[in-house]
């Protein structure tokens, strides 16, 4: 399988009303908090595989980082 490097702040990602699985574009780790800074106020919860999750309303967050790889 080949992939594209994409520069994460010009690639769009479309999120439907229910739920969604989604990469993580960036290079780096990233603070989940800073990574879904921009849909926020439309998260209900974040959840990783291995069942951590990042619940805003609750000022919950297992997740930390969320990693690269």
């Amino acid at each position: 399988m080949t992939s594209m490097k994409v520069t994460p702040e010009e690639t769009l990602i479309n999120l439907p009303a229910v739920w969604s699985l989604i990469s993580h574009l960036r290079e780096t780790d990233q603070p989940i908090e800073q990574a879904l800074n921009s849909i926020i106020e439309d998260l209900e919860i974040a959840k990783n595989g291995f069942g951590a999750v990042y619940w805003p309303p609750f000022e919950i967050n297992d997740i930390g980082d969320i990693k690269v790889g």
